[in-house]
């Protein structure tokens, strides 16, 4: 990303506007393997190995009769999955390339012709490498090899060294992973430990400004809310920043302009966005009342045209743990906008569509 002075021509500001961020969804084309294997089967991303060993007719539906009992193996092989990444002209043109995994289940090795591009480790999470080295024109091989959660699982487990409960789960590991627990199976729910794609994948294709990456910080005085947002940005250019005047970070709240920087004299340090909101109207949990959402946008702006932006709704709370002593002892009560709240809720699994 870069910014110059407006004796700098036309040219360069047209460049830098039309640089936007490419999406280029790769989830199309994949096919699976159990490691060790010959055979190659058409894969459906998103999806779990589960799914895709039933579609080929590789094992019986598991969710019929007693199925389930017959497929324990599975979680304890390791599964590949690829495909071919087509590197075209307009691909190859974008100064930075990013491959975007939106969901990986869940100890994974992503690699990108053989080199290795990184490591998952975390269902709930999304991932994302830099990929324009590797990348080369024409065809590129993209695999993901997924280790067994079990065998990783006990891995972690001796790391920590102590046995956590573990309910119905007979193999005691997942309480170290970050994954769905209702897989290891509970109550009706049956035992499908899964790994897979479960969520889309892209690669994501940028020349001049990647997407602002923003952390909303919140402090509360009386009934009034304070919000910094920390704004972080990728900028090459940084010596560029430092005497362009045309160069601000934007935000706006509810759709009002409510702070700006300007970048002039910029020292590299990620710039900050700080402002007030008067009683904003809050989030409450499910029951206790309604569930406000505020919308917040930061925009990075050159000549008041933004080369690079960022948007989340998100809901404000005051919550607060009250363990004053009492003659009695001390509460673990939950405070929540000023009202204790008794917080509960439940465990569900996700049903068969």
């Amino acid at each position: 990303m870069r910014c110059w002075l407006s004796v700098v021509g036309c040219s360069l500001f047209v460049a830098i506007v039309q640089g936007q961020e490419v999406h280029i969804p790769l989830n199309e084309g994949w096919s699976f393997r159990q490691v060790g294997t010959e055979q190659w089967y058409p894969a459906q991303v998103p999806g779990v190995v589960q799914q895709d060993l039933v579609r080929n007719g590789l094992i019986p539906d598991p969710m019929h009769n007693a199925n389930a009992d017959s497929v324990q193996w599975i979680e304890l092989k390791d599964w590949e999955y690829r495909r071919t990444l087509q590197a075209d002209e307009a691909m190859l043109k974008h100064g930075h390339l990013d491959l975007v995994f939106k969901g990986l289940d869940t100890f994974a090795e992503v690699y990108l012709n053989d080199s290795l591009l990184g490591k998952a480790d975390n269902m709930f999470r999304s991932w994302e490498w830099p990929m324009k080295a590797l990348l080369k024109p024409g065809a590129n091989e993209l695999k993901v090899i997924f280790r067994s959660p079990i065998v990783e699982g006990a891995k972690l487990r001796e790391a920590y060294g102590l046995q956590l409960p573990h309910d119905s789960d007979p193999s005691g590991v997942s309480p170290y992973i970050r994954k769905a627990a209702y897989q290891f199976g509970w109550d009706f729910a049956p035992r499908l430990v899964t790994c897979g794609i479960w969520q889309e994948v892209e690669v994501r294709g940028w020349s001049v400004a990647s997407e602002l990456v923003v952390r909303v910080d919140q402090a509360w005085e009386g009934s009034d809310l304070k919000l910094t947002l920390n704004v972080d940005f990728e900028a090459p250019g940084f010596q560029d920043l430092r005497d362009a005047p045309e160069c601000e970070v934007v935000a706006w709240f509810d759709g009002r302009r409510v702070a700006k920087e300007q970048l002039l004299g910029w020292s590299g340090a990620d710039p900050k966005l700080r402002f007030s909101i008067h009683l904003p109207e809050l989030w409450w949990p499910a029951g206790a009342g309604r569930q406000a959402l505020h919308d917040i946008r930061v925009e990075l702006q050159v000549k008041q045209t933004a080369i690079a932006s960022w948007e989340k709704r998100i809901g404000f709370s005051n919550v607060s743990l009250d363990q004053r002593a009492y003659p009695t002892g001390n509460p673990f009560s939950f405070i929540v906008n000023g009202i204790p709240l008794f917080l509960k809720g439940c465990n569900l699994v996700p049903p068969t569509p």
